[in-house]
């Protein structure tokens, strides 16, 4: 009764992931154009072009962006299924490796074998991915802060190939978090942090690694006095359930903190009825920068300098 299962399960296996990776790629891509699109829009603002414009300059500067999106979904297709028939083939090496120290270990004459690994099996078990990204996180006076969020990005180029992942992480009691086996030991790699506890400014930090392991990161957390963001239509209608994500710190010193794009799934917030979202990282004097997306829009950037404690700021975005 298990082998039917079993002979689905190898088959699924077998088959390029291409289908079964085509929604999910498609829904990362778009996002990440959207997100682009906003940053460039943005910074034309900044500089006193009219939303409209700096929107339609962003769109024309990134190209058409269905295109952008079918190319981007095609090469990242393509480097599925490359990887995926190396693991396949990797897994015959590997099962014919063991197959062969298993007959040359036990044959019988006892011998123990003298040749090295293949070449593509043994650069592969070179990789030591064992690397931890840990630390604490603090309040001002150094005591530790429980449920902090941290949010950590790791850039590695194994074999001359670029790899960015993501990961939270929520400290203990003691403030302390832990991220196992994420980075690797013998080659290059570098760490983006950022922490966020609610009452909080937001935080973060850069690090690069030629190798070895990566020093604990330890952070202090200042307390902030809040941003409430009340967000409307072009006409004033207060606009309820828009998402408002947290981007960007600028302190007035001009120091910089920012969380990456896909690792700060979890700071998204929602208006509420009255089309209010609070987000409490900020404190008075900062330029906070956030993006914003209604139902059917999609993500624009917004920057604000942040207000004393209590008053709001209201922002109007196109539907």
């Amino acid at each position: 009764m298990m082998i039917g299962p079993m002979l689905r399960a190898l088959r699924d296996y077998l088959r390029t992931p291409a289908a079964r990776s085509a929604e999910q790629l498609g829904d990362a891509i778009e996002e990440e154009i959207a997100f682009h699109i906003a940053a460039r829009a943005q910074e034309l603002m900044d500089r006193g072009l009219p939303e409209a414009e700096a929107y339609c300059a962003a769109r024309q500067k990134f190209g058409d962006p269905s295109r952008v999106a079918a190319e981007c979904h095609e090469a990242a297709l393509g480097g599925l299924i490359v990887w995926h028939r190396l693991h396949l083939a990797v897994t015959a090496s590997l099962a014919a490796v063991v197959g062969w120290l298993c007959l040359t270990l036990f044959r019988p004459d006892g011998r123990t074998p003298s040749s090295p690994l293949p070449p593509g099996i043994a650069s592969m078990l070179a990789h030591d991915w064992t690397g931890d990204v840990a630390g604490q996180i603090l309040d001002e006076a150094g005591r530790p802060l429980q449920d902090a969020q941290v949010l950590v990005v790791v850039k590695t180029w194994p074999d001359h190939s670029y790899f960015q992942r993501a990961y939270l992480a929520v400290t203990t009691r003691d403030g302390r978090f832990l991220i196992q086996d994420v980075h690797p030991l013998n080659e290059r790699y570098e760490v983006q942090v950022a922490a966020v506890a609610n009452g909080r400014v937001l935080k973060s930090s850069y690090h690069s690694a030629a190798a070895g392991e990566l020093d604990p990161v330890v952070m202090e957390l200042a307390p902030s006095s809040g941003l409430a963001v009340q967000v409307e239509s072009e006409q004033g209608t207060r606009l309820p359930d828009v998402e408002v994500l947290p981007q960007r710190r600028i302190e007035a010193g001009g120091t910089e903190h920012l969380v990456y794009f896909d690792s700060a799934q979890s700071l998204v917030r929602r208006t509420d009825d009255r089309g209010r979202a609070e987000l409490p990282y900020f404190r008075s004097g900062d330029t906070a920068n956030f993006l914003v997306r209604t139902a059917q829009g999609e993500w624009k950037s917004h920057a604000v300098k942040v207000p004393d404690a209590g008053e709001v700021v209201t922002i109007r975005t196109a539907l």
